[in-house]
């Protein structure tokens, strides 16, 4: 849960709280009744059930649904959860894992590179785990940036491809070309 911001994690936090106290009152209030209610409504018993597993799964799913904002002038040409790239300004946005975000062009980027670790369970499957494009930044300091990928390796490396070619692509752009004759 760590790809939401404060604000929708306290709104997530809050709405499974609201719902507990909701169902804590219900079954205080419908618990002498219930076995009437078992006995001679299992149908009705078994719809309202239904409807209100539905109804917290389609919620639960519009709450984590997350599309990144960018900030205002970005159009993102391609995105991930926590990175995006903008082809027409030269730009790259990237979120940290502790929500912190960055607009970059590709001059304040020293080097990038792709990290992760290899974990294997009790049946000797090895499975990648700590997915991060790592980019150094060119300031004196040598910030460094982390961008997770979770357990998507794929879209990391991708990415990876993604910001080679960026940066390859500005660097051509810098040489001096040569009129033909």
């Amino acid at each position: 849960m760590h790809y939401l911001s404060t604000k929708q994690r306290l709104a997530i936090r809050l709405g499974l709280i609201a719902t507990a106290i909701v169902a804590s009152l219900a079954t205080i209030l419908i618990w002498p009744r219930l076995d009437h209610a078992i006995e001679h409504h299992t149908d009705i018993m078994l719809i309202a059930a239904l409807t209100l597993v539905i109804a917290g799964a389609v919620a639960y799913r519009l709450l984590l649904r997350y599309e990144p904002t960018f900030p205002s002038g970005f159009q993102a040409t391609v995105h991930h959860r926590n990175i995006a790239l903008d082809h027409a300004s030269g730009r790259l946005w990237v979120r940290t894992p502790d929500a912190h975000e960055y607009t970059l062009s590709s001059d304040q980027i020293r080097a990038w590179k792709h990290e992760w670790t290899h974990h294997s369970n009790r049946l000797g499957l090895q499975r990648r785990a700590c997915n991060l494009i790592v980019l150094e930044l060119a300031e004196p300091g040598g910030t460094r940036i982390g961008v997770d990928f979770g357990r998507d390796h794929a879209a990391a490396s991708q990415w990876q491809a993604r910001i080679a070619y960026w940066k390859r692509r500005d660097l051509f752009d810098m040489q001096p070309r040569h009129a033909p004759l």
